[in-house]
């Protein structure tokens, strides 16, 4: 099957869906309405992103950490306290978006138990990060899920595949997360498969969403 792409005016948007909608056996998956929202008030005017982004206090962060900032990453851990800790990193591969993440959620770090949701692959990646990075969490702190049977709350830093998120959905109910982290959110752009039905509802409070690519969500 072949696949074409078109490019529409955002002004454009509705007359587009109402021309798709009268298409019979034609099916259609709109824009999320946040996201038309937000571009919109951009393009009017309504709303313009903040000059200046205050300076978050890090004093509860292991230093040996904020002291390893660069300061376009200092920038990042600003910016996502100035939004309550709700934002997603896209910045390009090597410029250290896992320690943003951690000193990110660190700084909410009296709402954890905290959980990560990453590939299976970069699982113990993770759990050596914040061995490296946050010396004052233990290391039998730090619970690594490696199957499904294993407690999806056993640390403090709790680490998970997003293939085993999707089987563990009754720990889920009775344990929810208020502080997350997830790694290669683009994985999550389908809202209709499996791992992206397991982790919308842990999308609750603070979340950090981070990914090589932008996400078309």
């Amino acid at each position: 099957m072949k696949t074409r792409k078109w490019s529409f005016l955002l002004d454009d948007y509705k007359r587009l869906m109402d021309a798709l909608g009268a298409i019979p056996s034609v099916e259609i998956e709109p824009l999320p309405r946040g996201v038309i929202q937000v571009f919109s008030a951009l393009f009017e005017g309504s709303q313009t992103w903040p000059s200046e982004v205050p300076e978050a206090d890090l004093s509860s962060i292991d230093p040996s950490l904020t002291r390893s900032l660069m300061p376009f990453q200092r920038d990042g851990v600003n910016f996502a306290v100035s939004k309550d800790g709700r934002l997603l990193l896209a910045d390009d591969m090597g410029l250290g978006k896992t320690v943003q993440a951690i000193c990110i959620a660190a700084y909410y770090r009296k709402e954890w138990p905290l959980l990560v949701v990453a590939p299976s692959s970069v699982r113990f990646t993770w759990a050596e990060a914040f061995r490296r990075w946050l010396p004052s969490v233990q290391p039998d702190g730090i619970n690594v899920i490696v199957k499904g049977k294993d407690n999806l709350r056993g640390g403090l830093v709790n680490i998970i595949s997003y293939d085993l998120l999707s089987k563990m959905d009754k720990q889920q109910a009775a344990n929810p997360f208020n502080v997350l982290i997830m790694d290669e959110s683009h994985f999550l752009k389908n809202m209709k498969t499996a791992r992206c039905k397991a982790a919308l509802p842990l999308l609750k409070v603070w979340m950090i969403l981070f990914t090589l690519r932008i996400l078309g969500i």
